[in-house]
């Protein structure tokens, strides 16, 4: 299996509309903390601004199955429905696993009703530091480092024989 970050910067236009296809998605648009549609021409101009190496598009086997981000001590991760559970896991466990290398810890926002995403974040070890109408989860190093468990376990073990990218 071959997972790929690859910088939105670097992305192609038909690559930069796939990402913006999947976030302008009904769906994710309704557990978006910022749920409108985004054109095309504010996309574009967006991405130009980003800093290098905060937000990425995920590519297992050649196909964009969503996006991930890590800016301001903030990650977020949105997937396209097709993408199955197993490869979602996957890749929220290979970037976080980067971004721990280099932090003590990392935040999520998430909005009250998204109850999919508190589960997942609360699956890799994120405890709910502020209920409110968004949440705000906070994952220390030690505990995402201390995870153990069945599923957990194979995430690890099929990320670890997997080939992984960032570029």
């Amino acid at each position: 299996m071959k997972f790929v970050f690859k910088d939105y910067k670097l992305l192609s236009l038909d690559e930069s509309f796939e990402i913006l296809s999947i976030r302008n998605n009904k769906a994710i648009r309704g557990i978006s903390l910022d749920s409108g549609v985004i054109d095309i021409q504010i996309h574009n101009s967006w991405i130009l601004n980003l800093p290098k190496g905060s937000y990425f598009a995920m590519i297992f086997n050649d196909d964009i199955v969503g996006g991930v981000s890590f800016n301001n001590g903030f990650w977020g991760i949105f997937y396209k429905e097709s993408a199955q559970p197993l490869i979602r896991s996957i890749f929220a466990y290979l970037f976080l696993s980067k971004i721990l290398k280099d932090s003590d810890f990392i935040y999520s926002k998430i909005k009250s009703n998204n109850q999919n995403a508190l589960r997942f974040n609360q699956f890799f070890g994120f405890d709910i530091i502020k209920s409110d109408e968004i949440y705000t989860l906070k994952l220390e190093k030690s505990k995402f480092s201390s995870l153990n468990n069945k599923l957990i376990n194979r995430v690890k073990s099929l990320a670890d024989n997997s080939k992984v990218e960032f570029i």
